[in-house]
C-alpha cells in the first residue's frame, strides 16, 4: 500500500503542485498588472515562479537526488539525508503540525456557515471520496484490488491541510477567512468519516483488533463527554444570576446539555472496561 502513497505523492510534488504554483502566478500577474504590457507582466510571472520556494526546493531537492543520491541512506525501508543533516531537517520540520492548526486558528475570526464553505467541504471530503472510489473500480481491475478500491475512499475522504489558507493570504487574502472556515470544516467532517472508514477496512481482516479500537475510542469519547458536562454544569451554576431561563431557546440548550451529561455517564458506566473491572 505505501508505493502508492509515495506514489500519489510525487505525482503531486512534481506534476500538480507546480501546475497549481503556475497557474496562481499567471492569475496573480494579471490581477496586478493592469496597464502594464503583456512582456512586463510575463516577466512577472516569470519572477513570481523562479523564486516561488515550492517549486524552488522541489527542483533542488530533485537535482540533489540525481547529483548526490550516492550520499541517502536507507533507515526502516525509508531514504533519508545523512546524519547531521537529516536531523537538521526533522527538528526544522517538527513544529509544521502544530503550526499548520495554529495558522488554522488565527486565519478563523468569525466562523460562519456559508455555502461556498459547505459547498468546498462537501466537494474535498465527500465528493472527492467517492469519485476516487468509483474512478477506483473502474479502472483497478484484478484479483487482489479491492482492498486498494476500498483504500481509495478513505484516501479521498482526508481533510484539505492548511497549506490553501497560506496560499490565499499570499494570492488572495480577503479569501482567506472563508478557505480557514472551510478548512475547519472539513477537518470535523471528515474525523469520523475517516474513522468509520478505517475501522471497517480493519474489520475485514482481524475483528478482535476492531472491537477493542472501538471500545477504546467509546470509553475515551464518554471520558471526555463526561469531563465536558460537568464544566458545562458548573457554567451554568456559575451564570444562573445572568442566564434568563425563561427563554425557550436558553431552555432547549440547558437540557439538551443536561440529557447529553447524562448519556454520556450511563455509556461510561455500562462500558466493558469499566464493566469488568467492577
Amino acid at each position: 500500500m505505501s508505493i502508492y502513497i509515495t506514489g500519489n505523492a510525487l505525482v503531486g510534488s512534481f506534476v500538480f503542485v507546480p501546475l497549481t504554483m503556475i497557474a496562481f502566478a499567471i492569475g496573480g500577474a494579471i490581477r496586478t498588472g493592469a496597464g502594464q504590457s503583456n512582456w512586463q507582466i510575463f516577466v512577472n510571472i516569470m519572477y513570481d515562479l523562479s523564486t516561488n520556494p515550492v517549486i524552488f526546493m522541489t527542483f533542488a531537492g530533485l537535482l540533489f537526488k540525481i547529483i548526490f543520491g550516492f550520499s541517502l541512506v536507507e533507515e526502516n525501508g525509508k531514504i533519508k539525508l545523512p546524519h547531521p543533516f537529516s536531523d537538521f531537517i526533522e527538528l526544522f520540520t517538527s513544529p509544521f503540525a502544530m503550526s499548520a492548526l495554529f495558522l488554522t486558528g488565527t486565519s478563523l475570526r468569525s466562523p460562519q456557515i456559508s455555502v461556498w464553505a459547505v459547498g468546498c467541504v462537501l466537494m474535498k471530503v465527500v465528493v472527492c471520496a467517492w469519485l476516487s472510489y468509483l474512478f477506483a473500480t473502474l479502472f483497478v481491475r484484478g484479483e487482489g484490488v479491492k482492498p486498494l478500491q476500498d483504500f481509495t475512499f478513505f484516501y479521498g475522504a482526508i481533510p484539505t491541510s492548511s497549506a490553501p489558507i497560506v496560499f490565499a493570504s499570499q494570492f488572495d487574502p480577503e479569501a482567506a477567512e472563508l478557505v480557514a472556515t472551510a478548512v475547519l470544516f472539513g477537518l470535523v467532517l471528515a474525523g469520523p468519516i475517516m474513522f468509520i472508514t478505517a475501522y471497517s477496512l480493519n474489520e475485514r481482516g482481524d475483528s478482535t483488533t476492531s472491537m477493542t479500537i472501538l471500545r477504546q475510542v467509546q470509553f475515551s469519547a464518554d471520558a471526555g463527554s463526561i469531563f465536558c458536562g460537568l464544566l458545562f454544569c458548573a457554567g451554568l451554576l456559575l451564570l444562573r444570576q445572568y442566564w434568563c431561563f425563561t427563554c425557550p431557546a436558553k431552555q432547549l440548550l440547558c437540557f439538551y446539555g443536561l440529557v447529553l451529561t447524562a448519556y454520556a455517564a450511563v455509556s461510561f458506566s455500562i462500558d466493558p472496561f469499566i464493566s469488568n473491572a467492577t
